[in-house]
């Protein structure tokens, strides 16, 4: 499994996948999420958290992130953001 798919899942609130070898985060139907820890992946570029209003903590450490574009205005709610 290479991307986190999370489509029928609208009431979702906290996701750990920390550990696998996901490269993308992918589509997440999750509207209500409020935390996803990610951490020790091969992620690479941090996209598909559009519509997440809710969003509190977000966890990519251990990833090969090279860029950021996916921040966007929808995440007013993030307090936690750990890339190291």
């Amino acid at each position: 499994m290479t991307q986190l798919k999370l489509e029928d899942f609208s009431e979702l609130v906290h996701v750990e996948a920390r550990a696998n070898r996901l490269e993308q985060i992918g589509h997440l139907n999750t509207p209500k999420l409020q935390r996803l820890y990610l951490a020790a992946n091969n992620i690479k570029t941090v996209s598909g958290l559009e519509n997440k209003h809710f969003l509190t903590i977000l966890h990519l450490r251990g990833n090969s992130i090279e860029t950021l574009d996916g921040f966007t205005n929808d995440l007013k709610k993030l307090t936690y953001l750990n890339l190291r």
